[in-house]
């Protein structure tokens, strides 16, 4: 099972990952907290770290550099949520490091390929429901 862990500050956001995780092969992390999504990120170090805090843009990129920079959290994949499609901040965060960028609204569709990928490439069974 992959394990996301899931730094969100959006209600709607967050209730749609949710629920878009049920009936997959996803544990789903939740937290709001930019900082205890970085303490999480290096002690439950999840297989995939999705980041969307809205109207914290410079506190998002202190925290993709801080996880891109630390020895235990360098290897897992990030992924950016943006609710803004200009490229300037997700330039800036493929710049820091980020493996994928993501604009709201999510495509489910798009969205469990990406993670149905990181579960094959891991090693470990994935759900083919999407």
């Amino acid at each position: 099972m992959l394990t996301l862990l899931l730094i969100e500050n959006d209600d709607l956001v967050a209730s749609y990952l949710n629920h878009l995780a049920l009936g997959q092969e996803i544990n789903l992390v939740e937290t709001r907290d930019i900082w205890l999504g970085s303490f999480l990120a290096r002690t439950l170090k999840p297989d995939a770290i999705a980041i969307h805090l809205e109207f914290q843009t410079l506190e998002v990129y202190k925290l993709i550099k801080l996880l891109k920079n630390h020895n235990i959290s360098a290897q897992i994949p990030l992924f950016f949520i943006s609710s803004e499609a200009d490229s300037e901040s997700q330039t800036i965060a493929l710049n820091l490091g980020v493996d994928r960028t993501f604009v709201t609204p999510l495509k489910p569709s798009y969205l469990l390929a990406i993670l149905h990928q990181k579960l094959a490439s891991s090693g470990l069974p994935a759900s083919t429901s999407y």
